[in-house]
């Protein structure tokens, strides 16, 4: 019988520290995946915004989007309607972003969405700051969003 007590204390000893072990474990890779880097602007940059995608409401905040699993396609982490509005913003407000270069092409996305962004865009304006738009080629639609740009340059092809 002692030699049964004695067993059953060593295998609850090693649960316990199994879990100790596993906790620790867990809280360390939580506390490394919720580090982000501070990103940090050079004086006189440009904000670079290619539009030429599908733009959601709200960006997936996918943390495998970048990832080839399975050999399958890794997805391109876009930014969505409320992202772009909240970059256009902070830009208006940060002294070393001097303007915003537009990449547009065929784009492909609602009125709305693109009147928010468009809206956004002269509200940037108003600072002082540049907008420049640029495109091998425009769709209707991306030439109404450039509208909103001080100059539009294109292909001369």
């Amino acid at each position: 019988m002692k030699q049964f007590f004695k067993y059953v204390l060593a295998t609850m000893t090693g649960i316990v520290l199994l879990w100790v072990l596993g906790f620790i474990l867990i809280l360390s890779i939580a506390g490394a995946a919720g580090k982000e880097k501070k990103a940090t602007v050079a004086a006189n940059s440009v904000l670079k915004l290619d539009l030429n995608y599908k733009i959601p409401e709200k960006a997936n905040d996918n943390p495998f989007a970048g990832m080839s699993i399975f050999n399958l396609k890794p997805q391109k982490k876009t930014l969505g309607l409320t992202e772009i509005k909240a970059c256009i913003a902070k830009a208006k407000k940060d002294d070393n972003i001097k303007g915003i270069y537009l990449e547009l092409g065929m784009n492909d996305n609602g009125l709305a969405t693109l009147e928010v962004i468009r809206q956004s865009l002269e509200d940037f304006r108003k600072s002082g700051k540049f907008v420049y738009a640029y495109g091998e080629v425009f769709s209707q639609k991306a030439y109404y969003l450039a509208s909103a740009a001080d100059k539009i340059y294109m292909n001369p092809a």
